[in-house]
């Protein structure tokens, strides 16, 4: 089976989740060059915590990675997250002491679909 290629994440809430919850995942973070607000300082220096390399950006360079989004001038190049069995899945949701919100993904953004995934992943 062909390993999945790693891919770019963006905003800060997706970028803290994976931060928080999955850092070994993260391959790369880049932060906007011009933003210094609180915000962008906290993931910058959870990065620095955890180690991983950082690159500071213009925008045209997350223009060229993400096309004309809101990136909130953050975003990860990330490993793709294990797949999971079905079964292990179940199990997670009988183990769970209060109702999962369960959400058909090919109706959510890709952003919002990753936010998603990995916040359920952890609770």
């Amino acid at each position: 089976m062909a390993k999945s290629p790693n891919y770019y994440i963006y905003g800060l809430n997706t970028v803290t989740a994976v931060l928080n919850h999955s850092p070994e995942r993260v391959l790369t973070l880049f932060t906007d060059n011009t933003r210094k607000d609180d915000r962008i300082q906290s993931v910058k220096q959870a990065a620095r915590q955890l180690g991983l390399a950082m690159q500071n950006l213009d925008s045209r360079g997350f223009e060229k990675q993400l096309g004309d989004v809101n990136h909130q001038g953050v975003m990860a190049l990330v490993k793709p997250a294990l797949a999971r069995k079905e079964t292990e899945l179940i199990d997670q949701l009988n183990a769970l002491t209060t109702a999962p919100l369960l959400t058909p993904m090919n109706l959510v953004t890709m952003n919002l679909s990753i936010q998603l995934m990995e916040l359920t992943h952890y609770q």
